[in-house]
């Protein structure tokens, strides 16, 4: 569906085998063309399987590695590292198992980087969904497209550096999935795995941070080159974010976040404390959420009503939000044959 792009795909994977083969049979679908890498963490032979069965079966060109992630982030971030170290293509973007790439934007997406030297890296707008009302599964009966991403920050970084680091922190926008030139995510990778933060939360805020100060990106708003499923991830299963602030040393990850991102900025400006300040206004709202779950449940279970008549729809809605949320959805895209034709790809292979 797409011409071969000097452009290498990192899968980082552990365990949720199913989910590894529903991604391989809709790349295998779409008849992607372009390096795939992927990196197993969970060291049970369970993937390498169906990579195996994959190369002999389908024209994918995938390389593959085990490693094993049980001990902790480090390993993971190792993995990260050593992914880097083998993508021979001049860029590179990570992807999730239970996410899908949108094949037919990824060339424009290049061709804005081969056009534009300064820029480090170049996302679009990430669209979203879910199955069976956020069930963790694979395939399901109900599937919703949701609706994509705010983007505030369409070119990065700001004039302003501590508009930049505000912005980042308050208004949340994804660039984990963007394409990178390789060289400027493989220093991303060896970074992190010498910082080793015990918050991968954390984690993506460095990451957004560092970006700015590597060079410019940009997010082609016309554009949608990633699929997110909504409800699978860890943070999505029973998150209770005291419980999380007890396990992990987020003080620490939050002080070398902002010593680092200070060190590598030319700036007059007091960065460590600009981030130290609005890390703590983030935080703040995670707070306020776990104080109105667990002091006021009657008040927290009305909110929760009320999001769920909007974005999550209970299951006495499905069939109104469902033809309403799709037709506006829908409409959308009516201009964009080769995104309709994937998602149409996408939406069979989740029903099977």
């Amino acid at each position: 569906m797409v011409s071969k792009l000097p452009l290498t795909i990192i899968l980082l994977t552990k365990g949720r085998t199913k989910f590894t083969q529903r991604w391989i049979d809709y790349m295998s679908e779409i008849s992607f063309s372009s390096k795939i890498l992927i990196c197993d963490g969970a060291d049970d032979g369970e993937v390498k399987k169906i990579v195996d069965v994959a190369k002999k079966n389908t024209n994918l060109d995938i390389d593959f590695y085990q490693h094993n992630t049980n001990s902790g982030n480090e390993a993971y971030f190792k993995m990260f590292q050593h992914s880097l170290e083998n993508v021979e293509t001049k860029y590179a973007m990570t992807c999730d198992n239970d996410d899908f790439i949108i094949s037919g934007s990824l060339k424009a997406m290049v061709a804005c980087l081969e056009d534009n030297p300064e820029y480090i890296s170049v996302g679009s707008q990430i669209l979203n969904f879910q199955l069976d009302n956020f069930s963790n599964s694979h395939h399901g009966k109900v599937l919703y497209f949701l609706k994509p991403y705010n983007y505030f920050r369409i070119h990065e970084p700001f004039e302003d550096l501590e508009l930049q680091i505000q912005s980042t922190f308050l208004k949340f926008q994804p660039n984990f999935y963007n394409i990178f030139r390789t060289d400027a995510l493989a220093t991303l990778t060896r970074e992190l795995a010498t910082l080793n933060f015990s918050d991968l939360v954390v984690m993506e805020f460095y990451i957004q941070l560092r970006a700015a100060s590597l060079g410019k990106s940009k997010v082609l708003i016309d554009h949608s080159h990633y699929l997110r499923q909504r409800g699978t991830s860890s943070q999505s299963q029973d998150h209770i974010f005291s419980d999380e602030l007890l396990k992990k040393n987020l003080p620490n990850d939050v002080r070398k976040m902002a010593n680092k991102i200070a060190d590598e900025t030319d700036s007059s400006k007091d960065i460590y404390n600009i981030i130290l300040i609005n890390y703590s206004r983030y935080l703040s709202y995670f707070l306020g959420q776990t104080v109105l779950k667990y002091r006021f449940k009657k008040l927290f279970a009305i909110k929760q009503f009320f999001i769920k008549l909007t974005d999550f729809s209970p299951r006495f809605l499905n069939p109104i939000y469902s033809y309403i949320s799709q037709i506006r959805f829908l409409s959308n895209i009516n201009s964009k044959p080769s995104l309709r034709e994937e998602l149409k790809i996408i939406k069979n292979l989740l029903r099977n």
